[in-house]
């Protein structure tokens, strides 16, 4: 049965799509499934710095604002 997730396609040169594949490769992986990984690993790396992504089931994306750390005024290093 064929799968319903989206196709999408793009080109890299002949030495950069040479170099993917002995990545992958060295991964165990198949060429795919190296692009999942590096995806989800920059979704995530993107959601740290940013804030969590939301796609609602309308399909609308919109981004929750991390909250800020405050410092804790214990930590404070006054003297007194």
């Amino acid at each position: 049965m064929p799968s319903k997730l989206p196709i999408i396609t793009f080109r890299l040169s002949q030495e950069d799509n040479k170099k993917f594949k002995y990545i992958a490769e060295l991964h165990n992986r198949k060429i795919n499934d190296e692009l999942k990984m590096i995806t989800k690993k920059y979704i995530a790396d993107f959601e740290t710095e940013n804030g969590e992504i939301i796609v609602g089931e309308d399909g609308r994306v919109t981004i929750a604002k991390p909250v800020p750390i405050l410092e804790d005024e214990s930590s404070d290093s006054k003297t007194g």
